[in-house]
């Protein structure tokens, strides 16, 4: 079910209006699945993927440090950022 969610500390929330379905916390930012199976991601840039998500839609999201991952609607799984490795990419 989709929820507005709080952050604090150094990351800022997204605007209080944005619903989202999933979210995951990297390295000093954060990327969530909003309720149209687009992804957001805020934070610091340290740490965070350098290029934007690939287009969706999306039902989950997982970050790590300088990459992150997606689940599409259609099962397959998009990557960017990952380092050695193809931008979309199965595993």
């Amino acid at each position: 079910m989709p929820s507005n969610g709080v952050c604090w500390g150094l990351l800022a929330s997204p605007s209080a209006s944005t619903s989202f379905t999933a979210v995951s916390v990297g390295n000093m930012y954060i990327c969530g699945v909003k309720i149209d199976g687009t992804i957001a991601c805020w934070g610091e840039t340290y740490g965070a993927p350098d290029t934007p998500p690939p287009v969706g839609p999306f039902t989950s999201v997982s970050v790590g440090y300088r990459f992150a991952c997606g689940v599409k609607i259609d099962r397959t799984i998009a990557c960017w950022d990952v380092p050695q490795a193809p931008v979309n990419c199965c595993f």
